[in-house]
């Protein structure tokens, strides 16, 4: 069963959905297929479109839309500690979610009794068939003219300044081409993942050492 959390996660997983496979267990994943209730949006699940960490990224479609596709990215966490981190993620995806070159947030939930040894969290968002990377790739990295350069640089940065204008600012943390998201138009780039993101604040100085500097930079 889904259950509420932070006034914004919620629904009801349908009786007849299967249990979640863990990380260890069968590449087959029980959760294609089904029809799940994420914050009372009804998808249905088509298709596992990526994976890393403890987060798996699926393609699913509404069932009273005509079908529309979003993206459903589900999170577990092992302790106390990963169950906060997803938290402030969501949050903090909800936060800045209807800016224009950042990922649409849509809804969420937190699962119960679905995964064994673990609470898990469904988050419902905007789709986009790709990102920056694999654009690159396709491109065989041929470079683009500068004024479509301009175009999605602007973009890029205005995302950033969405966070960093916020109040307490955002700080990424991990912004690479796989975060940057292509939408259907190929026009628009949507800032995505914010499993690293901090409203944390340091004022390093010269009496910093060079260890002090790497530990805040990777931590």
């Amino acid at each position: 069963m889904f259950k509420s959390a932070m006034g914004y996660l919620g629904g009801v997983a349908p009786a007849n959905m299967p249990t979640l496979p863990s990380f260890e267990s069968t590449p087959d994943d029980a959760l294609v297929g089904s029809v799940v209730d994420v914050g009372g949006q009804k998808v249905t699940v088509r298709k596992r479109i990526g994976e890393g960490g403890f987060a798996f990224v699926y393609r699913v479609e509404d069932v009273n839309e005509n079908s529309r596709v979003f993206a459903l990215k589900r999170l577990l966490a092992m302790d106390t500690e990963k169950k906060n981190l997803i938290i402030k993620e969501i949050s903090l995806m909800k936060s800045l979610s209807g800016h224009p070159s950042i990922v649409k947030f849509v809804s969420a939930a937190e699962a119960k009794g679905v995964s064994q040894g673990c609470d898990e969290f469904l988050v419902l968002m905007e789709f986009c068939p790709t990102n920056l990377s694999e654009v690159m790739t396709k491109r065989n990295c041929k470079p683009y003219p500068p004024s479509t350069v301009s175009k999605m640089f602007a973009q890029i940065t205005s995302s950033v300044a969405k966070m960093h204008r916020a109040s307490p600012p955002i700080v990424h943390r991990d912004l690479k081409l796989e975060n940057l998201l292509v939408d259907d138009s190929g026009k628009l780039i949507k800032l995505c993942d914010f499993g690293s993101a901090t409203t944390e604040t340091f004022m390093p100085n010269e009496s910093w050492s060079m260890n002090q500097r790497t530990n805040l930079e990777v931590s």
